[in-house]
């Protein structure tokens, strides 16, 4: 069986049996940073599921526990069947298919194992014990992880909205990089500066060089909002959008073009990125990541009730929303993943340098899905 032909018998199921999950619901003042409007989205009834013993679950469900006398799923996955296959980054005719999966992928007010693949309770297990700690203190996170090969995955928080930083820096470079491949070849210093380095100047100074069309054009293909294009920073965007953006975007970087190999080159062993620091010694990792430390003198503090002053609340990463991000593709012999992490979690880089990741945890409990 085809991986398309699977991925698509996969979104059948899941549509069949109700899991395409609806939105968070949004505004409230919940929010890290006290604002209004789309960025200051609250928390739902359902993150309050990680004050209970599991927030755990298992898809395909409809809201109801499955039965103890119902049969465990049986995977048809085959590693012969799949043996002929180029395991690098998913090929272009590959997106569509997989952006329809992610169309249909649960909500996740819980954090909940979709596709017919299920990871080992250990896994899941750490990968809650994780989001817990993440989440903790009134803290939100989501996350989402697609195995392209098996189209199978995790989620939690799915439809939540964040502020995503500058780990829209790639899917920015990566539109104007397919659309203007011959312009681009002038401006690589500051593109490698804006993706390796996450240089916020040379990235400002891209976009009003090459402006929005590019990103707006790859936001439709993916069928994604195009209203993401309208700020630097997005801060109303979710898991699901960000990992729709990044499909379209690797149908690009398999594309073998100089371009393409050059933006492959510059996401490899980007800065601030805990998947690439956790797993890049062993799997090409292709990331962003996008952080913001909070204003005031103390970085690592957080206050769930603190209001930013409207002069501070302009999109700007270096003084807005708390946030710690890492968003992108690992590519292994058998396959290759897509992974979203976003949260509202403090993370000062550059204003505290002993300041640990907050994402590592969540990096290591992702790498046991990897092989």
């Amino acid at each position: 069986m085809s991986v398309q032909l699977k991925i698509l018998f996969i979104t059948a199921a899941l549509l069949l049996a109700g899991c395409s999950g609806s939105p968070a619901d949004s505004g409230g003042s919940g929010n890290s940073s006290g604002k209004t409007g789309s960025a200051a989205e609250s928390r739902t009834e359902t993150d309050a599921s990680f004050a209970k013993e599991s927030i755990i679950e298992t898809e395909p469900a409809s809201g109801n526990e499955s039965s103890a006398d119902s049969p465990a799923p049986v995977s048809s996955y085959s590693e012969d069947e799949n043996s002929g296959r180029d395991n690098s980054i998913p090929k272009t005719d590959d997106t569509e298919s997989m952006l329809r999966l992610i169309s249909t992928v649960p909500e996740g007010g819980r954090l909940t194992a979709f596709g017919e693949v299920t990871p080992s309770e250990e896994t899941m297990k750490k990968l809650e014990q994780q989001l817990k700690a993440l989440t903790a203190g009134g803290h939100r996170a989501a996350l989402l992880v697609l195995d392209t090969e098996k189209g199978s995955g995790v989620c939690f928080g799915t439809d939540q909205a964040f502020c995503i930083q500058s780990a829209i820096k790639a899917i920015y470079l990566g539109a104007v990089a397919e659309e203007y491949p011959v312009e681009v070849s002038e401006w690589a210093d500051e593109i490698k500066g804006s993706l390796t380095y996450s240089e916020n100047d040379t990235y400002e100074l891209l976009r009003e060089e090459f402006g929005t069309d590019a990103l707006k054009k790859l936001c439709r293909e993916a069928g994604v909002r195009e209203d993401l294009a309208d700020t630097p920073y997005p801060c109303d965007i979710t898991a699901r959008e960000l990992m729709k953006l990044w499909v379209r975007l690797g149908s690009f970087l398999s594309g073998g073009s100089e371009t393409a190999a050059m933006l492959r080159s510059d996401l490899a062993g980007t800065i601030g990125s805990a998947v690439s620091d956790t797993l890049g010694g062993k799997y090409e990792v292709l990331s962003k990541a996008g952080w913001e430390c909070g204003i005031g003198e103390e970085y690592d503090s957080y206050d769930p009730e603190a209001e930013i002053p409207e002069n501070f609340t302009d999109g700007d990463p270096l003084n807005d929303e708390c946030a710690a991000n890492d968003a992108g593709m690992i590519v292994t012999e058998n396959s290759s993943y897509y992974y979203v992490i976003l949260s509202d979690q403090a993370y000062g880089v550059f204003e505290n340098n002993s300041m640990v990741n907050p994402l590592l945890g969540l990096a290591g409990a992702i790498a046991e899905m990897i092989k």
